[in-house]
């Protein structure tokens, strides 16, 4: 490991603070409290406002300098204290005219009725279950459900099957709706585009739990990333979107966008 490396780590690892932890006999809402004030005991994501999407989803929208420190930041404090529950983050956007509710972390501390209307991760059933793994390839999988229908109601849709730690970016036509399904027993963090390639800005982020789906999401995209926490990519998803390739040759590494479908990664029946 090189010095620079280390700074960055021990930085990474410092920036947690002390804070007050309420404990799940307290409240059924303990974790959405622990994770406000996860965030707002920490500099780097202290300045986050937090309401419901247009889709029902608890989201936040974090104003930052050093987006690479509060993405580590919010990731850390969502693992560590509400890594049961479905939400939506973006870093730096715009999105607070379309928050319901929206209020500054500082301000609901205590609780707020949005924690208790936000929706849920829907779990997967056993048929799914048994579909998805008999679709299985690799470890590292996951699905998203996509429809290019206008009216967004995602009952149109085309199965699409990705490993994670990839640029999924094969879309011609511009996707109105998608359903992140996550089979896994570690949780899966999918970051969705409105153009092409998984590198610019305007990126939004969903955390979705082991063994279950987002629901229909009513947002347009092009492309997207999926990397689950134990993964290498999990705290440097810009750091692996560094590569571009055209072209598989048969293994998928870390920072590869992939074009096209059919040979490039698993998508069966």
């Amino acid at each position: 490991m090189n010095c620079l490396t280390l700074v960055v780590l021990l930085k990474f690892t410092l920036g947690i603070f002390a804070w007050d932890i309420v404990h799940s006999n307290q409240t059924e809402d303990h974790q959405y409290l622990n994770l406000v004030r996860c965030l707002a005991a920490n500099e780097p994501t202290s300045n986050t406002t937090v309401g419901l999407d247009s889709n029902g989803i608890l989201s936040f929208n974090i104003i930052t300098s050093d987006t690479n420190h509060s993405d580590y930041v919010y990731n850390r404090c969502w693992n560590e204290n509400a890594n049961s529950t479905l939400t939506h983050f973006v870093i730096n956007g715009s999105q607070n005219e379309t928050f319901t509710n929206a209020t500054h972390v500082s301000k609901v501390q205590d609780g707020h009725e949005m924690f208790g209307i936000s929706r849920n991760p829907i779990p997967i059933n056993d048929v799914a279950k048994n579909n998805l793994t008999k679709r299985q390839k690799y470890s590292n999988y996951y699905s998203m459900l996509v429809s290019e229908d206008k009216d967004t109601s995602c009952i149109n849709n085309e199965q699409i099957d990705t490993v994670t730690d990839v640029c999924q970016d094969d879309q011609l036509v511009s996707l109105h709706s998608f359903n992140g399904i996550n089979p896994n027993a570690g949780s899966l963090r999918l970051t969705v585009w409105p153009h092409h390639s998984c590198n610019k800005g305007d990126y939004e982020s969903y955390t979705i739990t082991p063994g279950s789906y987002t629901g229909c999401i009513k947002k347009t995209i092009f492309s997207w990333w999926g990397t689950l926490f134990e993964d290498e990519c999990y705290n440097m998803q810009k750091a692996c979107m560094n590569t571009y390739l055209e072209h598989w040759d048969g293994k998928y590494h870390p920072g590869q966008t992939i074009h096209g479908v059919g040979k490039h990664f698993g998508h069966y029946p």
